[in-house]
């Protein structure tokens, strides 16, 4: 029976899979290995129910391990070493380990920001090393890229912060304003607040204010693990001072890049802390901490500053290794890194190969994929549903296409139904139906690594595409979990809390942030450098999502149902439209248009980019349902359709169109991939489709 909501069919056919995929969740959603089990009980109290409950309405105060830093356990201290351990925002440390482990502070926090601040790196109780302050922004976007560059550093606020007595302490202020400034080469001016804000606290020891909404933050009640069960309580342990130690600065007003946009933060500094308040910011998270620790692992251990052991550089052989190339962040459209301008394709009948080939495995079908071709076109990857992933050797004529390898060449293979690989430096990255991520030599077809099986029945399948930002890779699971793995050996650095069915891949959008459509309707926002929410980002509900969006003209477009929507940097809805039946495919835009298909009108649309009007401006009727995705090369528009046609339309002329395959079967709900003038496109007969 024909099937007319082919995207609907997918998402039948993953609440199947999630129905068997599907036990109760591990007591620890990050899978974090604890140094110590004060570590453990210190983390577990406050930031395991920011990781395991969905909406708790606070952020990590602890967060993830530090990506590298799983390796350090000791450091030398003192003649000795002591047990150690590396998270986002700070550094868990044990001084005394014969001391009872019951007690609060058997676990304390590293002193890191004096470090930063100073240069000078503790040794011992009395002995200091003197080395560079940091210049890594104290707030606000990393500046790795000069994207933050504005933010002050730590080394900014040398000169007005207090480290021995009180030097640079304050008289008390009690209801003061709060209105100066401080710029990035440490300048302290008066400055005009964005809302009122006042001091309401007050350290004797180091003479220094505390702003009022660092107080009541260090005040605030809430969900906390007591061990057994979550209960609600004083979430810094009714002493944030054990947590946050004395203020070692004022609260200052600092201009830094939050989420790709410049705002006005107000920043704190304390002995072992980082407090930033960014107003607007969503309820719960205006005050969020400092990534201090990741800070300073950067600093000491990576740039070397604070005298640790860089990452030695190997000596370049006769023939160095090229440095590896940075992946192409364009989601104007799906596959967009892979489509490259050629020859426009001519087609043919299946009756003959010239111009058309269809390459078999013996593969039951592909249903939901897009191939992958290397840049110089000589190997194409795709994956099946039950023969594994292919690679095939490509020749100038379609006559000589030959099979590279196939993945796993032996033993069980991995069911992939939802799955599309991607290639990054060699490498091809793609999941399969139990969760798993596998990384398979493009060389070769041997396996680099495969995730561990964390993920199988708890996480679901993997659909879409990964991507990476070169560290990295992000993907999404159809049980509803964004997970982080590093690229070099598969470990994860952190996953989402459940974001509901999840249909679709994630992609790089407004300030390198990470974007999910769910079927829930909602749109999530996430760090990549921790996986937390974007606070500023608004998570709209709309219609189920089950369309990869797209990216482009600093929008965020997308398909959920009939309605195409437009987002703008902070998740507000810029406009939709509503057409006459569900969109269909992933649209592709371009700077005046967007394209898009439409199931059961069978017609693909190109309507105005800025405005979502002008709906009638291109209008093309197909034959059957454009589903997959849409791909624009060279002013062309390609797609396929359920019942077997592969198109090729003008983008600027709807009625100059051609039907460059036709008479096979369904192509489903997969995705072209058109490269130096020719197409590749799998279909659910099993077989690659290459014309040209």
């Amino acid at each position: 029976m024909k099937k007319k909501y082919l995207f609907l069919s997918l998402v039948v056919l993953l609440a199947a899979i999630l129905a068997t995929l599907l036990p109760a969740v591990s007591s620890s959603a990050m899978n974090i290995s604890f140094n110590d089990p004060g570590f453990s009980n210190t983390w577990n109290r406050i930031d395991k129910p920011v990781d395991e409950i969905p909406g708790v309405g606070r952020g990590f105060t602890w967060g993830p391990i530090v990506l590298g830093a799983a390796a350090i356990t000791n450091e030398p201290y003192g003649g000795a070493t002591r047990k150690v351990q590396y998270f986002d925002k700070a550094r868990m440390e044990v001084n005394n380990p014969s001391a009872n482990p019951s007690d609060l502070f058997y676990v304390t926090t590293g002193l890191l920001v004096k470090e930063l601040v100073t240069g000078k790196q503790q040794i011992s109780d009395t002995d200091f090393t003197q080395f560079t302050p940091s210049t890594v922004q104290v707030a606000g976007d990393p500046n790795d890229g000069g994207q933050n560059s504005v933010a002050p550093t730590y080394a900014s606020f040398k000169n007005v912060v207090t480290f021995n007595g009180s030097e640079n302490g304050k008289d008390r202020a009690n209801g003061g304003l709060i209105n100066t400034q401080i710029d990035k080469a440490g300048n302290v001016g008066t400055y005009t607040p964005p809302e009122q804000r006042t001091y309401s606290g007050y350290d004797d020891t180091t003479r220094h204010n505390i702003a009022d909404v660092f107080v009541n933050f260090g005040n605030r009640n809430g969900k906390i693990w007591n061990g057994s069960a979550f209960v609600d309580g004083a979430v810094f342990f009714g002493n944030s001072v054990y947590v946050t130690g004395r203020p070692v600065s004022e609260a200052y007003w600092v201009q830094a890049v939050v989420g790709g946009v410049t705002k006005p933060v107000l920043v704190q500094l304390f002995e072992r802390r980082v407090l930033t308040y960014t107003p607007g910011n969503a309820a719960g998270f205006e005050v969020e901490m400092g990534n201090v620790g990741q800070h300073y692992y950067k600093w000491r251990y990576v740039l070397g500053g604070g005298g640790g052991t860089p990452t030695p550089t190997p000596t370049p052989t006769a023939t160095p290794t090229p440095a590896p190339q940075p992946f192409p962040q364009d989601f104007s459209q799906f596959r967009a890194p892979y489509h490259k301008t050629g020859a426009k394709p001519v087609g043919g009948s299946p009756g003959g190969i010239a111009n058309f080939r269809g390459y078999s495995v013996g593969a039951a079908g592909i249903s939901a994929s897009s191939p992958v071709v290397n840049s110089d076109q000589s190997i194409a990857v795709y994956a099946t549903n039950n023969k594994g992933v292919v690679a095939l050797n490509l020749t100038a004529s379609l006559n000589d296409l030959t099979q590279k390898w196939i993945y796993p060449a032996s033993g069980t293979v991995p069911p992939i139904s939802f799955a599309t690989p991607i290639l990054y430096n060699g490498v091809v990255y793609i999941g399969d139906d139990n969760g798993n991520m596998h990384a398979i030599k493009l060389a070769d077809g041997t396996s680099v690594w495969t995730t561990p099986s964390n993920a199988g029945a708890s996480f679901g399948a993997v659909v879409g595409a990964a991507i990476t930002d070169g560290t990295n890779l992000y993907f999404n699971t159809a049980s509803g979990r964004l997970l982080a793995i590093r690229l070099s050996d598969g470990v994860q650095v952190w996953q989402s809390v459940p974001l509901g069915v999840l249909a679709s891949g994630p992609i790089f959008a407004y300030g390198g942030n990470l974007f999910v459509g769910s079927t829930n309707g909602k749109v999530y926002a996430f760090q990549t450098s921790n996986g937390s929410e974007v606070a500023t980002w608004t998570k709209p509900a709309l219609n189920p999502i089950i369309l990869t969006m797209a990216y482009a003209n600093n929008t965020l477009y997308v398909p959920n149902g009939a309605t195409l929507t437009a987002l703008n940097s902070s998740g507000t809805t810029i406009k939709d439209v509503t057409l006459d039946g569900t969109i269909s495919s992933v649209p592709a835009v371009t700077a005046d248009k967007v394209y898009f298909g439409v199931d059961t009108a069978n017609k693909v649309y190109g309507i105005n980019a800025s405005n979502l009007g002008d709906v009638n401006r291109f209008v093309f009727g197909a034959s059957g349902n454009p589903a997959g995705a849409i791909a624009l090369v060279d002013g062309f528009i390609y797609f396929g359709t359920s019942n077997g046609i592969l198109y090729q339309v003008e983008a600027a002329n709807s009625a100059n169109a051609n039907q460059l395959v036709n008479g096979l079967s369904g192509f489903g709900n997969n995705s072209p991939v058109v490269a130096n003038g020719r197409v590749y496109i799998g279909n659910s007969d099993g077989k690659l489709y290459i014309v040209k």
